[in-house]
């Protein structure tokens, strides 16, 4: 897997602020198997009914509107759970009912905006979330921020994002969740060593708090080929977050990419004893047996995961270019067709059936393979070379040179190539 690739999973869903207050730490955040797509960005979130809900000023207020005492407890309460057009329709009563305190105005209009946002409403979210931050005291003012960063980021307008979150920082220097979501916006436009001193600094305020931190520092430091510090970081959250089967799997791949496969296998299977039923564990585990060369057990691997996964092309393409290694070329060229069957545009899986049917003698049918690679990829060295073989072997020196000398140009290091040319240009 490459390493964009892998950032690309490393999807976060928004989560909006509701509560004024944090909350405090959930006990059972430890230990516990999580999916990273899945996983709380920011340690200091609140879920409903926790953290401070209401003011009970607020309740008064909508009792001197003339709202009964249970039904404003229970319209104050419905607020407070920032959810769902209820929620939504609760907070309209309670703002319209204009006997709110500044401050508790304050607090509604920031319980609307998170239900809007929750909604996919953005536009209406960022709205009342400038209400918010209009008659928020001062102390209180980073929440509105943060939401509405969050809002902003979720329409992709990050430097808006940005610039709230800047001021989140500014009012609050010391909050690692407005730096962690700085940071995810940084990434977002490229911008890694930004990210980088980010999610550093919100190591360095909260350095025992939420391993995901660690977790996505790690994948940036990975994206930069700095392997060592990669390691570190999801290490770190390994030991932060024991359950997070990503990081498993993100420090298995840089275990991978520096040669050592035994403790790259050794972090997919526990990656694997996590989350039994997702295929991506065996996938990495089997990429990983087929650069050492245990073939066997890669079939296996990518045989559990076209289980987990019928629909994957990727593990179909993986799985037949093993069975190539092996030899076995009825079945190479069975695995290779589903991969093109599901994906009609994957030029390596028409490559390596194209290989398969080179073995085979089957020249005709390579060639026509080894060309739909090359229409789908015109960069495809390999696809010419190998095409460049099939017409040698058919006898048609012409298109055999031109293919080689294609191929030479597309990739100088081609020995094979090379040395074609050499035998065929004397």
């Amino acid at each position: 897997m490459r390493w964009l690739e892998l950032h690309n999973l490393s999807s976060r869903s928004l989560q909006f602020t509701a509560a004024p207050l944090p909350c405090a730490p959930n006990p059972e955040k430890k230990n516990r198997p999580m999916k990273i797509t899945h996983l709380l960005f920011a340690t200091d979130f609140c879920a409903p009914g926790r953290g401070r809900v209401f003011v009970p000023s607020l309740v008064l207020a909508v009792l001197l509107a003339g709202i009964p005492a249970v039904s404003a407890a229970d319209t104050a309460s419905e607020c407070s759970k920032a959810t769902g057009e209820t929620s939504i329709a609760a907070c309209s009563l309670l703002i319209e009912s204009n006997r709110l305190s500044t401050a508790d105005l304050a607090v509604t209009y920031n319980y609307r905006g998170v239900a809007y946002a929750r909604s996919g409403e953005f536009d209406r979210a960022i709205a009342d979330f400038g209400e918010a931050i209009r008659r928020y005291p001062k102390s209180a003012l980073f929440y509105p921020y943060i939401n509405r960063g969050d809002a902003y980021k979720a329409k992709n307008d990050v430097d808006r994002a940005i610039a709230d979150y800047s001021e989140a920082i500014r009012l609050d220097p010391k909050s690692a969740l407005a730096y962690n979501k700085r940071a995810h916006v940084w990434e977002r436009k490229r911008e890694y060593d930004r990210a980088i001193t980010d999610y550093t600094e919100a190591i360095r305020i909260d350095p025992d708090g939420d391993g995901t931190t660690y977790y996505f520092r790690g994948v940036l430091y990975g994206l930069k080929r700095d392997l060592e510090p990669a390691i570190a970081d999801f290490t770190a959250a390994i030991r932060l977050e024991p359950g997070l089967a990503a990081a498993y799997n993100s420090r298995g791949i840089v275990h991978q990419l520096k040669g050592d496969l035994d403790r790259a296998i050794a972090d997919f299977g526990e990656e694997i004893r996590l989350e039994p039923m997702e295929p991506g564990g065996y996938r990495s585990r089997g990429n990983a047996r087929v650069r050492k060369a245990e073939v066997d057990g890669a079939i296996v691997d990518f045989s559990e995961a076209i289980r987990l996964a019928p629909a994957d092309a990727a593990t179909y393409g993986y799985r037949g270019a093993t069975y190539l290694m092996k030899g076995d070329l009825e079945r190479a060229i069975s695995d290779n067709s589903e991969a093109i069957r599901l994906d009609p545009r994957f030029a390596i899986a028409y490559h390596n059936r194209g290989k398969a049917y080179l073995l085979g003698s089957d020249f005709d049918r390579a060639i026509t393979d080894f060309s739909e690679a090359i229409r789908l990829d015109p960069a495809f060295a390999m696809a010419y070379n190998n095409r460049g073989f099939a017409w040698e072997s058919k006898g048609d020196r012409r298109r055999a040179i031109a293919d080689y000398t294609e191929g030479v140009r597309l990739d100088p290091t081609n020995a094979d190539a090379i040395a074609a040319l050499k035998r065929l240009t004397p």
